[in-house]
């Protein structure tokens, strides 16, 4: 048994995990499901050479942070190949990385659909 809030250690180390929150399981099985929850979404972060709108971010994916030159969107993994192109050639990019949506995210959900707050 691992107890541990480092989910880089619950990751490479349990392949089945539970998840308690105020002394209720909210999940019990495989790791692999609870990063499924978000499985079909991707992030990209991005840095432009000039401030950005939120507004016009929109129609790339969903907005989560913009703050002058940099923006994190969520985006269709279906959609991602369609995406990135439309995204460089629309905006100035000078860096942009793609990755997935963290387990502490998929996490949460459980927290949330159980109806329990998070710890």
């Amino acid at each position: 048994m691992l107890t541990s809030h480092y989910t880089a250690d619950i990751e490479a180390l349990c392949p089945r995990s539970s998840i308690i929150n105020h002394g209720s399981v909210v999940f019990d099985g495989p790791l692999a499901e609870v990063s499924e929850v978000f499985g079909h979404k991707k992030l990209i972060a991005l840095k432009a050479q000039r401030d950005l709108d939120p507004a016009g971010l929109a129609r790339f994916g969903a907005v989560r942070k913009c703050r002058h030159n940099t923006a994190l969107l969520e985006v269709d993994r279906d959609g991602l190949e369609r995406c990135l192109p439309q995204l460089l050639g629309a905006l100035p990019v000078v860096d942009l990385d793609v990755r997935d949506i963290p387990l502490e995210e998929g996490i949460a959900w459980f927290y949330e659909k159980a109806g329990v707050g998070a710890p």
